[in-house]
Formats: C-alpha cells, structure tokens, sequence
C-alpha cells in the first residue's frame, strides 16, 4: 500500500503541474487547471494499478502461477548438484592377468611350455628366457625386420663366443619389438631358441599389433 500511496501521490503532482501549465497556456483559470490535472493524475494511477493488480489475478488463473511472479521472469537457478554417471571402464574376460576372469583391457600374457625332451640344463635356460622377457617392456611387433647381416656373425664378430649347441638369440624378440642391436644378443640352447620363438609367433599371431605383454610364463604341458 505504501508503494500505492507514493506512485499516486507522484501521479498527482505531475498531473497538477501539466494542468496548470495547459491552464495558463490557453488563458484558463491556473489553480483550476492544477486541481483538474492533480485529480487526473492521481485517479489515474489509481485506475492502472487496480488494472494491473486484476491482470495479474487473470494470468495467474489462466497459466497457473502465482500472482505476485512475472510470467516473463526467468526462473531462479537452483544450487541443486546433478550427479552424472561416469561410465565403467572397458573390461574383457580372459587371462590377461594372473588368475584369470573380469579386467581391464591393457595387454596380455604369454604361456609357453618345457619340451618333454628337454634336459635340466635347457629347462633352465628356458625359465631364463620367459624370465628376461617379463623384465623388458615388451609388445607385438608383426612387421619386425632382421638385418642383413646374421646375428651369429655380427655376435662373434664383436668378440663373443657360441657353443656349436648354441643359437645367438634375440633376448627380446623381434617380433616382440625387440632390437637388432649386440646388447639384444645372447647365446641359448638352440632347442630353447627355435621352441620359444615358435611358440610366441604362434600365441601372438591373433593380437593386434602393439599389444602390451605384461609378463611371460613357462611351465609343463
């Protein structure tokens, strides 16, 4: 009501002062025209917000909100926290991790086995080679080339010995991203070399191309 009482009280005096003015401009009686223009002023504000006041009752039936909220109004933001799911992380089912069942999809294991007729000796070797293979960071390699010159040749060349046994082996594989380079020599059982290379060839063949090997195994059939 104060609000009403103002804004008539303001509508009054200018409306005195328009009437005056428009009084003494056309030669009228002044004080008249100011109490014309005051009554007008006033009784007009009055009337528009009586108006306003009973289009608000109508929107707020009509739309079904409350009087006193401007239709127009854009809605107050809420502090409310909309929680998101966040997906699961892709997993597979195999055994690319000791043991076996649901993990994550990040590489794979290789299993090799002993040969039946191997000795203590080239058992041994062969827990070496799987040994060194879990300790390198290694990965499939499809398109690994050899160089032209044999690694047995380059291998005695720089001063290194093999047994007639023996093959120089790559201790990482080529084709698990290993390096033709000396210090990727070394001498193994040619039994040993030619069965785990067999071996891997034939695990890897179906793995995509730069699949992480998280450790190679060796154990009996």
């Amino acid at each position: 009501m104060t609000g009403i009482a103002a804004r008539t009280g303001v509508g009054g005096v200018a409306g005195g002062a328009y009437g005056g003015a428009y009084a003494f401009n056309t030669g009228e009686n002044v004080p008249w025209g100011i109490a014309n223009g005051a009554l007008w002023g006033a009784g007009g504000n009055l009337l528009a917000e009586g108006l306003g006041a009973i289009g608000s009752q109508v929107v707020a039936r009509l739309t079904g909100r409350p009087a006193d909220v401007d239709p127009a109004a854009s809605p107050e933001p809420t502090n409310s926290l909309v929680s998101e799911a966040v997906p699961e992380p892709l997993t597979m089912e195999g055994e690319g991790v000791a043991g076996g069942g649901s993990h994550i999809a990040v590489g794979d294991d290789l299993r090799m086995r002993y040969m039946r007729k191997w000795n203590d000796a080239q058992r041994e070797a062969a827990s070496l080679k799987a040994q060194r293979l879990t300790d390198r960071e290694t990965s499939v390699n499809h398109h690994s080339v050899r160089d032209s010159k044999p690694a047995r040749r380059r291998y005695i060349e720089a001063g290194n010995e093999v047994a007639p046994n023996e093959d120089v082996d790559h201790i990482v594989d080529l084709q698990l991203n290993g390096q033709e380079t000396l210090s990727n020599f070394s001498g193994l059982d040619l039994s040993v070399n030619r069965s785990i290379g067999a071996q891997i060839k034939n695990q890897i063949k179906n793995l995509p191309y730069g699949t992480r090997i998280n450790k190679v195994t060796i154990g009996d059939r």
